[in-house]
């Protein structure tokens, strides 16, 4: 699996030196969505770097930031279309296993209203440098949360969170290191968190089927 991984890294870096940094921003920025184990900082701060040897400025950093949160957003419609179908199938014929029907999970993404306060905190969740995109990503699938509201809040929360790494690109590659090591270790942890918290849907979501059945 290292090895694999060391062979993307070493393609993306290829693929970085012979493409138009706005191409590669875009590109990789959907790869990064939907291949999950690429860490978040390595396309963008990639990108960043390019702008500054380029001689570009915040007009390129704004530019790069965006096309690479089009081309997440794409990614994650992608990993949200995926959960969608998975919910469909695993529920249907597993869901009696763990006390779960379809009904209830899909009432938890009717809660969501689609109002600016449901996009600002999926905007939010998405902005965040350390949390994972892809669980967000599946979980709205899973419980089928309005398409509108899902693609405008990973819109606008992506292009923060890619305007974030690429800044931190163009400023040096010292940041880059430094943020790099840290940024491993912290996602690691929230990765664990985010097992955690399904675990904890999962019970919430029995609790709530069972109440569904005794009415």
């Amino acid at each position: 699996m290292t090895t694999l991984m060391e062979d993307l890294y070493a393609y993306l870096e290829s693929f970085a030196a012979i493409v138009p940094v706005e191409i590669y921003a875009f590109l990789g920025g959907m790869i990064e969505e939907i291949i999950t184990p690429i860490p978040s900082p390595i396309i963008m701060t990639t990108a960043g770097g390019i702008v500054e040897l380029q001689g570009g400025g915040w007009l390129n950093i704004i530019i790069i930031s965006l096309l690479a949160a089009v081309g997440k957003t794409i990614g994650a419609i992608v990993l949200y279309v995926l959960a969608d179908k998975m919910e469909d199938y695993f529920v249907v014929r597993w869901g009696k296993y763990f006390g779960i029907d379809q009904h209830t999970i899909e009432d938890l993404g009717k809660r969501f209203k689609g109002g600016w306060r449901d996009i600002g905190v999926l905007a939010m969740l998405r902005a965040i440098p350390v949390i994972p995109g892809a669980p967000v990503a599946l979980a709205s699938g899973a419980i089928k949360l309005n398409m509108n509201t899902y693609i405008i809040s990973t819109v606008i929360g992506t292009f923060f969170r890619s305007l974030f790494f690429a800044y931190i690109g163009f400023v040096g590659a010292e940041s880059y290191a430094n943020l790099m090591g840290n940024l491993d270790s912290i996602e690691s942890i929230v990765n664990i968190i985010v097992i955690i918290l399904i675990l904890a849907s999962i019970w919430y979501i029995r609790r709530l089927s069972e109440k569904r059945a005794a009415a």
